[in-house]
């Protein structure tokens, strides 16, 4: 068989293992490294923003925390002195129907913000009164 000639498969072989070699140097030995650095830089700058998002998450939950115990302290505030200035000048009995209040409160914000929208408004052509009224020299 002449194709497992030695003659012939010898100088093959030693072709195929020479370029192998070469191939696998210059890729382990040039571009590996730069592979690596690539890999390294990443996985730093990746840790980096992890612990800048930890730290601004941790912030984040300090200065909520902080704002709902202001805003609680605020509406207690505002529910006592309701109850003890307002509240007094509108009804004679001690009870007073706050579901009632917080439903007309809700009804007022609703139509607050359906009817006063800027998109709506906009929509609504105005005209002023004196482009309606005739001129005084027209009479």
């Amino acid at each position: 068989m002449p194709q497992l000639d030695f003659t012939i498969a010898f100088p093959q072989i030693f072709w195929l293992f020479l370029s192998f070699f070469l191939l696998y140097s210059i890729i382990v030995h040039v571009f590996l490294p730069i592979f690596v650095k690539s890999f390294k830089a990443r996985k730093k700058l990746v840790i980096a923003n992890n612990e800048s998002f930890n730290h601004l998450q941790k912030q984040l939950h300090l200065k909520q925390t902080s704002l709902i115990t202001l805003l609680n302290q605020n509406i207690i505030k505002i529910r006592t002195t309701f109850e003890k200035n307002i509240l007094p000048t509108f009804t004679s009995d001690t009870t007073f129907d706050f579901d009632l209040i917080n439903q007309k409160l809700a009804k007022v914000l609703y139509y607050n913000t359906l009817y006063c929208d800027l998109n709506v408004l906009d929509s609504i052509p105005l005209k002023p009164k004196f482009l309606n009224l005739r001129s005084f020299n027209d009479k």
